[in-house]
């Protein structure tokens, strides 16, 4: 697909309004020079090319995650899961990474909203050109440790809120002392929040954060072994197996957590039986 878009981009606080046309050209693949991003780092439009020399190349790595997403994660959606070919016209990027945006017949969340896919940068490994980007986030922390890069929830925030914001919010699943929650903006894939089922506030406050797609001081999940991560992180303060009991009542993957302590938080780094982190667990010490 040949496309050009021509219009205006305005930033009005976290308002993004696009005001132009889209001109397809072509058997419906992102080819043309005049392709355009949106940069929310620059606050304005880009040559997508600036950023990912080879189109095809990156729509065929989001077009692969995406795809295996939605057959494991396929509940998340209605009966609108078509994925593939994934759309060109409507991609933001920002220091996390990028979103591309879907029509709503395309795909569409249960409470009704157009879906859409977000991909951290390190997804894209060897796909972008970061200057071009103009900051990429490669793993710094919520102020007082108690946020995770790229996830847009903190340590103590309501569920409730969260859900006003971000669609979902309905309780999930849940283990022996917390309740799991799944929130359904594009950036929450593979982030499960967790509230205390013994919560003294009534507010369901969130105690726990836990991330399947996350890059921290060069550490990727799903990407990085225990080796890499102790080589960046330190030696943790404590170690926990997780058997097979424990993975099944704590609705994780068994292997061996690595806690790093905060000041009112902890960090755990889930190293699975492959030796693999498959999962960044940030905990508040009060929950």
């Amino acid at each position: 697909m040949k496309m050009k878009w021509t219009g205006v981009v305005a930033l009005v606080g976290l308002l993004v309004v696009m005001a132009g046309m889209i001109v397809m050209i072509g058997d419906g693949r992102a080819e043309d020079e005049g392709q355009i991003v949106l940069n929310m780092v620059k606050g304005e439009g880009q040559d997508a090319e600036e950023v990912f020399p080879d189109l095809d190349k990156v729509v065929e790595a989001m077009e692969a995650i995406a795809g295996e997403d939605m057959d494991v994660n396929g509940n998340a959606y209605m009966e609108n899961r078509e994925v593939k070919p994934l759309p060109t016209d409507k991609w933001e990027i920002d220091e996390f990474g990028v979103t591309v945006r879907y029509p709503l017949d395309r795909l569409s969340t249960f409470s009704g909203r157009p879906g859409a896919y977000h991909f951290m940068w390190y997804e894209l490994d060897g796909l972008f050109v970061p200057e071009a980007v103009g900051w990429v986030d490669v793993g710094s922390e919520g102020e007082g440790g108690d946020g995770l890069p790229g996830v847009a929830v903190r340590l103590g925030d309501e569920i409730e809120r969260l859900s006003m914001m971000y669609g979902g919010g309905k309780e999930s699943d849940y283990t022996v002392d917390k309740q799991a929650y799944k929130l359904e903006d594009a950036r929450f894939r593979g982030v499960t929040v967790m509230t205390s089922r013994d919560d003294p506030t009534g507010k369901g406050m969130v105690t726990e954060i836990r991330a399947k797609r996350l890059e921290y001081q060069g550490v990727r999940v799903g990407v990085s072994d225990e080796e890499t991560v102790i080589k960046a992180m330190g030696e943790p303060n404590e170690r926990e197996t997780i058997d097979a009991d424990a993975a099944y009542y704590q609705l994780l993957p068994e292997g061996v957590v690595l806690w790093y302590d905060k000041e009112e938080s902890r960090l755990g780094m889930l190293i699975d039986t492959d030796g693999i982190l498959s999962v960044a667990i940030l905990q508040s010490k009060e929950g």
